[in-house]
């Protein structure tokens, strides 16, 4: 974002730590975020899981951030349900809220930290270069080219 937190409205600053909690929580691969709400001081971020993903989720991220949440802080993590074309259906929901947001998804973030796939190691194999050991590149009769700087 271009423009610095203290320049910005308090619902700029809301939409700003629910777009950075959004991605941390979508990068754990356990959550699909499909409906963001925000408001001055919370978000409300509606969103998937897969059935065999959501054990996972709650005795993982979802554990780790209710130890996150403070005294003051508000903070809700669990399925919601309702009516869609007269079937019963539901969805995730991770509520959000402080006067300090800026605390509150920094310890967040500290808490999905360990739930986050790591990228793999990957080794390296350096091998010589093949092919002529002399320069291919050099002036060529006509001036035109690679050539040695002179000093």
């Amino acid at each position: 974002m271009g423009n610095r937190i203290a320049d910005m409205d308090p619902l700029e600053v809301s939409e700003y730590w629910s777009s950075i909690f959004q991605d941390a929580l979508e990068s754990t691969n356990l959550v699909e975020i499909v409906e963001p709400k925000v408001a001055m001081n919370h978000f409300h971020l509606l969103g998937r899981v897969r059935p065999e993903n959501e054990r996972k989720l709650v005795h993982g991220p979802i554990n780790d951030m209710l130890n996150a949440i403070q005294k003051g802080d508000e903070g809700f993590f669990g399925k919601v349900y309702f009516k869609r074309s007269g079937k019963l259906k539901y969805a995730w929901v991770f509520s959000i809220g402080s006067d300090n947001l800026e605390a509150l998804v920094g310890r967040l973030l500290e808490a999905l930290d360990d739930h986050r796939p790591r990228a793999k190691k990957i080794d390296v194999l350096e091998s010589p270069l093949l092919g002529p050991s002399t320069p291919q590149s050099g002036a060529n009769p006509k001036g035109k080219g690679a050539a040695p700087v002179k000093s």
